[in-house]
């Protein structure tokens, strides 16, 4: 249907004469025209990304090779990344599709690329290690997105690089300077009123907060990430209803009906996302939360299945803390 939908994008009133998606003349001016609408197609389908647009995008970015357009290389490799970012969730081995076509376009030269396309590839690769909890190698990409950050005067990218190494660092332990960096990149997005994907910075919060036993702000928290989603941002919706979750089982561990339910409700949202990821890492939350709650069978249950899922989607950390419930 998307397919079809760019098909007629680039045929409407005004565009000119009408083509089809396939037939578009290879030229810098409509090559122009095909990249604009493949980010427009792009955009949205972020959340729930599919293939179709995958696809879209990656023809697009064939043409751009072919023409030697490297702005549209770049540009057409960026976004191929956000949707392979996205489709890690419900496909295995996007990890390593994602992080190949980054380095791609980090790999292009040339005076036509401009420093702010370079930089969110770096923007992207950041957000793809903390994905898949490459702590050390998302420290340091942060602080590669930091410089280039100042640079060019992003306040976004300046806040992914702060919550990116705050993120890192709490995982490794450095919780209070972890939160206290996770913190400091929300504050400087809701100051700037620049308020992209700022669902997400709420929810990695929140759940650090969670994890650290902050459970109020945690809640507060994970409730800004969910306000968001109510507005179309839903990229942080499934973290921070893990947060919630974390906080219902800190404070109420023995009430089964509610600790359930809220661990229900995580499952369901990234379900519904398509997310195997977000699947996951709840099921290694919650038996991090009930482990001295809950019986052997259940535990053994959910490690389980867990651990097949971060096997599956190269994301060794986490396959490392679910064998170490299993053994504890």
């Amino acid at each position: 249907m998307l397919r079809g939908a760019g098909r007629r994008r680039a045929g409407s009133p005004g565009d000119g004469p009408a083509k089809t998606w396939d037939g578009l003349e290879e030229t810098p001016e409509q090559m122009a025209r095909r990249i604009a609408i493949a980010v427009k197609l792009a955009r949205p389908a972020i959340y729930r990304p599919g293939k179709d647009v995958l696809d879209i995008l990656k023809a697009t970015h064939e043409q751009a090779q072919r023409l030697g357009d490297a702005r549209s290389v770049m540009r057409s490799l960026y976004w191929i990344g956000w949707l392979e970012l996205a489709l890690i969730d419900e496909d295995v081995g996007r990890f390593s599709r994602a992080a190949k076509g980054m380095k791609e376009a980090l790999q292009l030269k040339g005076e036509r690329i401009p420093l702010e396309i370079e930089s969110a590839l770096v923007s992207l690769r950041c957000l793809t290690e903390m994905c898949r909890g490459d702590w050390p190698a998302c420290q340091q990409t942060a602080a590669e997105l930091a410089v280039r950050a100042r640079r060019i005067g992003s306040t976004y990218m300046q806040s992914l690089s702060l919550t990116g190494t705050g993120y890192a660092l709490f995982f490794q332990g450095d919780r209070e300077q972890g939160i206290s960096l996770m913190r400091e990149g929300v504050e400087r997005l809701e100051r700037s009123e620049i308020l992209m994907n700022i669902s997400m910075s709420y929810s990695w919060l929140a759940e650090a907060l969670a994890l650290a036993g902050r459970y109020d702000e945690a809640e507060k928290q994970a409730e800004l990430a969910l306000g968001w989603a109510k507005q179309s941002d839903r990229m942080g919706e499934a973290q921070a209803r893990r947060a919630l979750f974390l906080v219902t089982a800190a404070r109420a561990p023995h009430d089964a009906e509610r600790v359930d339910a809220a661990l229900a409700g995580v499952i369901a949202v990234a379900k519904d996302k398509g997310s195997m990821r977000e699947v996951a890492i709840a099921q290694l939350r919650a038996v991090e939360a009930l482990k001295g709650v809950r019986d052997v069978g259940w535990k053994r249950e959910l490690l389980d299945e867990c651990a097949r899922s971060f096997a599956a989607m190269q994301m060794p950390w986490y396959g490392l803390q679910a064998e170490s419930l299993r053994r504890s």
